[in-house]
């Protein structure tokens, strides 16, 4: 039974499309051997022709330059055109707009801190020296000679002297004592205190004695000098002896 003839039209069809990949394989295959891949965007030019000799059911290649196809195959043949040579550049086209401004870059690192500056000389006004010398102390000068040695002084205090006056004081009574320094000396201190051989009946001596005044006494009219005063108190039933006493010194 024979094939329809729209199968014969497909066979024929598919044919056709591998014979003519299949000679662009074979023609074009050696030329991408050891080939560097950037050759690949090169144009190539393909110097042989190809064509094929298709029948109803058969197909063939052929080299149309030997051979030809039989009365009852159709010839299909590739068509080569030439590639001329590569023109010259050509010229160049006009300047574009320029683009707008790209964003403000990283803030940069500070710089070093540069060294302290010093006014030119002559730039001060007259009769006024620069700040920088003025601000800067000078060296220490050498120490002076010694100075002379100051006078003796005289002494402050001197003619120490302790005067004393014994005091009777009765039972349940007062009694006023006074002693004057010798002439010349000053009273710069004194008290009274219960005397040694005070009678000891009853009540010890400082256990009675009862002190209502004491001080120092100034310079009377009739001559008498500084002095010490005191008035005591006898609170106990026996005899009390007390000791009115002034420090006296001489002062200059």
């Amino acid at each position: 039974m024979s094939a329809s003839p729209y199968i014969r039209r497909a066979t024929t069809s598919v044919l056709i499309a591998v014979a003519l990949i299949g000679g662009a394989i074979l023609l074009l295959g050696d030329r991408f051997d050891a080939v560097p891949g950037y050759a690949l965007t090169q144009p190539v030019r393909v110097e042989a022709r190809m064509a094929a000799c298709v029948a109803e059911e058969s197909m063939r290649l052929i080299d149309s330059d030997l051979e030809r196809c039989r009365s009852d195959e159709l010839e299909l043949a590739s068509q080569h055109t030439a590639v001329g040579a590569p023109g010259p550049p050509g010229p160049a086209g006009p300047a574009g707009p320029p683009g707008a401004p790209g964003p403000p870059g990283p803030r940069g690192a500070p710089g070093s801190a540069g060294g302290g500056g010093r006014a030119p000389a002559g730039t001060d006004p007259p009769g006024r020296a620069s700040a920088s010398a003025a601000s800067a102390p000078g060296s220490p000068g050498p120490p002076g000679p010694p100075g002379p040695a100051g006078r003796a002084g005289a002494d402050g205090v001197s003619g120490f002297e302790i005067v004393s006056a014994e005091l009777a004081v009765t039972h349940r009574q007062s009694a006023v004592g006074q002693v004057r320094c010798p002439a010349g000396k000053v009273a710069v201190g004194g008290g009274v205190l219960p005397a040694p051989d005070s009678p000891r009946k009853g009540d010890a001596p400082e256990d009675r004695t009862q002190v209502v005044v004491s001080g120092p006494l100034l310079p009377s009219g009739d001559g008498g000098g500084y002095g010490w005063t005191a008035t005591v108190r006898n609170t106990g039933t026996a005899p009390l002896s007390v000791i009115v006493a002034a420090v006296c010194v001489i002062l200059r």
